[in-house]
């Protein structure tokens, strides 16, 4: 039972790094406003989220991984803008996310699992069942 929760966990994390790797990518592109960076993360975890409705049984399998990528996510952008202020590199891997970047992290987890639950009502809505 763990092996194949930790199995999913694992494939789950590795959708969820993809799709923070791809909304960062575009939101970059786009323009360097934090406040849509998090929103662009948001909807890619969302929809990375429903995306794992299809093999995750249990939330847990979505919400630990989600939650692992957003804080190591969050912790490198912090990184890059602290080095981006001119910050001494000898002692960037001393950051710690503070409230506002936990805050982000818990915001991208929750659309993981608002992702995966809406696809749930959804699938079952649309065979029927309650």
């Amino acid at each position: 039972m763990i092996g194949k929760w930790l199995a999913t966990a694992v494939v789950n994390g590795l959708l969820f790094l993809v799709a923070a790797a791809l909304a960062v990518r575009l939101a970059y592109q786009l323009t360097n406003s934090p406040a849509l960076l998090l929103l662009i993360l948001n909807v890619a975890f969302a929809a990375a989220g429903a995306l794992t409705r299809a093999w995750s049984q249990h939330r847990s399998a979505v919400a630990f991984p989600a939650g692992l990528v957003s804080i190591v996510i969050v912790t490198l952008l912090g990184m890059e803008a602290y080095l981006g202020d001119g910050g001494d590199p000898g002692i960037m891997w001393r950051y710690i996310p503070g409230v506002v970047g936990l805050f982000a992290a818990l915001a991208t987890v929750g659309s993981a699992i608002g992702g995966w639950a809406l696809l749930g009502k959804l699938r079952s809505a649309s065979s029927g069942r309650v």
